[in-house]
């Protein structure tokens, strides 16, 4: 509970700052994903395979997603980005 707790303080105190299109989510899923791979070491499921759950498997799924999106998202704008940098030009 205190792990999530913390992830909603991060995210909370990142509201306000302008990031790139989807990088906020991406870092929930990265933490989200994280925690609950870490969770997952205490809890009694059946291991899958090299030792691990399935859920942590899915965990590894969403970090790895997160992390995909956030590399995706360097360097590129988003429509509203671009329209926004264009009319400040305009200026």
């Amino acid at each position: 509970m205190g792990i999530y707790l913390a992830i909603f303080v991060l995210l909370w105190r990142l509201r306000k700052k302008v990031l790139r299109a989807g990088v906020k989510f991406s870092i929930y899923l990265i933490l989200a994903g994280l925690s609950r791979f870490i969770i997952e070491f205490f809890r009694l499921n059946p291991k899958i395979m090299f030792g691990i759950t399935f859920p942590q498997i899915i965990s590894f799924i969403l970090i790895l997603m997160g992390i995909i999106m956030i590399l995706n998202r360097r360097g590129k704008r988003s429509t509203q980005e671009k329209q926004f940098e264009d009319k400040i030009g305009d200026t």
